[in-house]
């Protein structure tokens, strides 16, 4: 059973990844939307500690397709970001009492604060870190290059996680207050909006992905 869910998540982790690294914000490592941490994230959350060997997995296996004639980076990148999550979701899960349902306002801002931000801090750094390391970027881009794998792990998160979280969630029946469809058609029409503005000038506009923050405590 451990076996098959590390080896969905590894698989869904390479697809978000590589649909990610389809609006590359630099090189072929940094996207504007890099949907596999929540993948991940929500993987540790949900299933915890026994996640992370499909993250790994996932992780290097991108890597390695992108550059199959460098397995150490590919490796050290993939360990990055399977760190970053794992820390964070457990953080969310054992220290701050976090519910994935998300059916509470103070659970939305625990997984803005400790699963968008905190991740994103961690990944950004050691992600710019390797790139610079290993010549994939110069040491004078390194805060270029950490802003614009933020930018994507934060719109990532934002995007894809509360959607992984909610659906992969049963709902507590004493908990749970579920929206009217007005206001779910709302909400699916707005992030589809938001989402398709981001395509079409999130090169141009670097910190427009942020705007879903205004979307999130909603």
């Amino acid at each position: 059973m451990a076996l098959l869910l590390n080896l969905l998540i590894a698989a869904a982790y390479f697809a978000a990844g590589w649909l990610g690294l389809q609006i590359p914000a630099y090189g072929q490592h940094v996207t504007l939307v890099w949907a596999a941490t929540a993948v991940a994230l929500a993987a540790v959350i949900l299933a915890g500690p026994v996640a992370v060997a499909g993250i790994v997995l996932g992780g290097f296996a991108l890597n390695i397709t992108l550059e199959p004639d460098h397995p150490g980076p590919a490796a050290l990148i993939a360990l990055g970001n399977t760190l970053a999550p794992a820390l964070t979701g457990t953080l969310l899960v054992r220290r701050c009492g976090f519910r994935p349902q998300l059916d509470r306002l103070r659970d939305a801002f625990l997984y803005l604060a400790v699963g968008v931000v905190g991740t994103g801090l961690i990944t950004a750094t050691l992600g710019a870190l390797w790139l610079c390391a290993f010549g994939d970027a110069p040491w004078g881009d390194y805060a270029t290059v950490w802003m614009n794998w933020f930018g994507g792990e934060a719109a990532g998160s934002l995007i894809v996680g509360p959607l992984l979280l909610t659906w992969l969630s049963a709902p507590d029946p004493i908990v749970s207050n579920p929206a009217p469809p007005m206001e779910k058609a709302a909400m699916a029409l707005s992030v589809v909006l938001v989402a398709a503005l981001v395509l079409a000038l999130g090169e141009r506009l670097v910190s427009l992905p942020y705007a879903f923050a205004f979307l999130f405590p909603w």
